[in-house]
């Protein structure tokens, strides 16, 4: 059970199941509580020493990945929140990449200090809840949601709907949905293998809109054409009609200004394609499949724990040199930050919804 509860009726009941961890007789309803104390800017300990020795922030893929970045950046900054004594070490774990975070968990869950909060672990929301529907590898694990708490949201990457420049139709969202309607299994999207995280995005926005299935070619077209890279010059090309690029392929690697981007995923336009939308803004409420990068403990860490951790790491989080240097380390990173509670609730509300769709889709492994 999450020591960090969520969803209708589960806070109160949180409040009412007060557990004690470790002989402390801490209780959710005490952290809900409690209010940091601080030396200036530097956050001090909680009144039982925690932390006692060094937390560890456990990233599944080497330094230069998507969490290795984040781990280094949050490792780096936090030391302007914490007094000396507070050490913060990023950890690598390139070997864990191939299944997300659930081994990077397993191995906290494990590790010594893991129990009470020392050690860490970078998560994303919807690529690892993806994994466990659609990833027999993943769940076969034998972790998942209940296993973990979480302790905040930090950012936001978005990804973009980009279709080819001489696709025949408008270059709007709105002209992309009715192509589909108009022309069951005519339009070409380019994806990769069934459950992609791409193509989920793609797919959920299909549904969405009502305009079919992303698998079934009475629908439209899916086109294996290889990774994220492929599958945007295969767009460039004409090759394809459509697929979803994030925005490292876009800006970074200059092919934005060769295909037309018509959707932006989440709730916020980017200024660089000023022109296209933000999917809530075409009647996708609620849309989980932008990654929001989370920080995450095993399941049962005392919650007085988990919300200290929150204070440190969102503060670190909102600092504007941390910002500053995430921008840097993934283009147009929007800074989205959630508490314990709120994160708890995107993740299980995105676990319904991808859920949902995988079984829609015909991939689930549940």
């Amino acid at each position: 059970m999450k020591t960090i509860l969520s969803g209708s009726g589960v806070a109160a009941l949180g409040l009412i199941l007060a557990t004690t961890i470790g002989g402390l007789g801490t209780t959710a309803a005490l952290a809900q509580e409690w209010e940091p104390e601080f030396d200036g800017a530097v956050l001090l300990p909680l009144s039982d020493g925690f932390p006692s020795k060094p937390i560890t922030i456990v990233a599944a893929g080497d330094a230069k990945s998507v969490t290795g970045r984040l781990a280094h950046q949050l490792a780096n900054y936090s030391s302007l929140f914490r007094n000396k004594s507070v050490v913060v070490n990023a950890e690598y774990k390139p070997e864990f990449e191939a299944l997300g975070n659930w081994e990077a968990l397993k191995y906290a869950a494990s590790a010594d200090g893991g129990d009470d909060g020392h050690v860490v672990v970078v998560f994303s929301s919807p690529d690892d809840i993806l994994d466990l529907h659609v990833n027999p590898d993943a769940k076969d694990l034998g972790v998942g949601l209940d296993d973990l708490s979480e302790v905040l949201s930090i950012e936001d990457h978005r990804y973009a709907v980009a279709q080819c420049k001489d696709a025949g139709w408008d270059p709007t969202w709105e002209a992309l949905v009715q192509q589909i309607k108009d022309n069951p299994g005519e339009v070409t999207y380019a994806g990769g293998e069934p459950g992609d995280r791409l193509d989920m995005t793609f797919a959920h926005y299909m549904k969405d809109q009502g305009i079919g299935n992303l698998y079934d070619g009475a629908s439209i077209k899916h086109a294996n054409t290889g990774d994220v890279g492929a599958r945007t010059d295969a767009v460039v090309a004409c090759e394809a009609d459509v697929t979803v690029s994030d925005l490292d392929q876009l800006i970074t690697k200059k092919k934005g200004k060769e295909v037309d981007v018509v959707l932006i995923s989440g709730d916020t336009r980017v200024a660089r394609y000023k022109d296209a939308p933000a999917s809530s803004e075409v009647g996708i409420a609620d849309d989980p499949m932008s990654r929001t990068m989370q920080i995450v403990v095993p399941a049962g860490v005392d919650p007085l724990h988990v919300k200290w951790l929150g204070v440190l790491l969102g503060k670190t989080s909102d600092d504007s040199y941390f910002k500053a240097g995430r921008v840097l380390d993934q283009v147009m990173n929007l800074s989205h930050l959630l508490d314990d509670e709120e994160s708890a609730a995107l993740n299980d509300s995105t676990d319904a919804t991808i859920g949902a769709l995988a079984q829609d889709l015909g991939i689930s492994v549940k």
